[in-house]
């Protein structure tokens, strides 16, 4: 590869209670092939040993810096500051329990050097463990491929990144540093949707963005879901946001038409993902009927269920039970589902 226009990189990783994982996240960054990069290590007021261990392996490699909080701030104020302490031409996230492939950097700097555009997407391994195999089940996740530079192919480079669920984090970007700096782009303080609320400002405001259909990071979804051992009460009304968002993106973009299609598959994932977790331990009784409530009055919900015929028949489907307004037939489907994403997880990832 021609370095002749070298690139230098900045890697952020938010640090919390990561004893276990950190040190496999900072060498898989250590080991790259591509050498001109920093790492910064923001430990985010961890209670066990993390804080000794990243110490431990900034004395290692003055590429490490190591920034400590003396309590917890959460993800979205962390990751501001690893913003504004970065000193590397191009920013990247990279999670304490994730890691990179060993030429994720090199084949990255590759695309940039020519064509130094303001954010760069790459595809990805999305691991899933179970209890009883040591190597993890994993599949590969792809944005598309090429470079784009004009309003509306950038507004088509977002729908496919969202239709091959490649859109929502920021861990598989890279993106400008002054730019983010420039446009005053940062993450705002919504749990679970921090990541594609910052990419929905980053899109609507970049100039030219680069899709690699080439996977160079490695997911961890560990043995369960992330979100699959606590009911959470706000996670509906936190993804209808996210859903105005982007319906609010895609009519500036003026896509909208092209968009309802893939906007309408995800609202019904986020419809059903928020029903089955009344089956986790600790959701109140009779949630399921308040939230079907909050579905029904939503004020884009019969936008979306106006076009669910021209779904692909699984979302024809989940449409369908979803306008029965029957809570006996969409209580039983959102078990099904619950028992495929918590015991038949080969399944699941079939299907979703």
């Amino acid at each position: 590869m021609n370095y002749m226009r070298s690139v230098n990189f900045s890697i952020i990783i938010a640090v919390y209670n990561a004893s276990l994982t950190i040190k496999q996240a900072v060498e898989s960054v250590l080991q790259q092939t591509y050498t001109n990069f920093e790492i910064i290590l923001i430990n985010d007021g961890s209670q066990d040993n993390s804080g000794d261990i990243c110490c431990e392996l900034g004395r290692m490699d003055n590429r490490i810096r190591y920034i400590e909080f003396p309590c917890n701030l959460g993800l979205s104020h962390v990751r501001n500051h690893g913003i504004l302490s970065a000193q590397g031409e191009y920013l990247g996230f990279l999670d304490a329990d994730d890691i990179l492939e060993l030429n994720a950097l090199a084949v990255c700097a590759d695309n940039l050097k020519n064509k130094p555009a303001d954010i760069l997407v790459c595809g990805f391994f999305e691991e899933y463990r179970t209890t009883n195999k040591k190597e993890p089940f994993r599949l590969c996740k792809l944005p598309g491929h090429g470079f784009y530079s004009s309003p509306d192919d950038i507004s088509d480079a977002v729908l496919e990144m969202i239709r091959s669920s490649s859109f929502c984090y920021t861990w598989n970007k890279l993106y400008k540093r002054r730019f983010l700096i420039e446009q005053g782009i940062t993450f705002q303080k919504y749990p679970y949707i921090e990541d594609i609320l910052m990419n929905l400002e980053a899109f609507a405001r970049c100039s030219s963005v680069i899709l690699m259909n080439v996977p160079l990071y490695h997911y961890n979804r560990g043995v369960q879901f992330s979100l699959t051992t606590r009911f959470e009460p706000n996670f509906l009304r936190l993804h209808q946001y996210l859903m105005d968002k982007e319906v609010t993106y895609f009519s500036a973009a003026n896509h909208l038409k092209q968009a309802m299609s893939v906007l309408t598959c995800q609202y019904l994932k986020l419809v059903f993902t928020a029903l089955q977790m009344t089956f986790y331990k600790g959701a109140p009784a009779g949630i399921m009927k308040v939230l079907l409530m909050e579905t029904f009055q939503y004020p884009h919900h019969k936008l979306f269920m106006s076009f669910v015929h021209q779904l692909p028949l699984k979302y024809q489907l989940l449409g369908l039970i979803l306008n029965f307004h029957s809570p006996k037939i969409i209580r039983g489907v959102s078990y099904c589902i619950y028992v495929a994403k918590h015991k038949l997880i080969r399944l699941w990832c079939a299907v979703k």
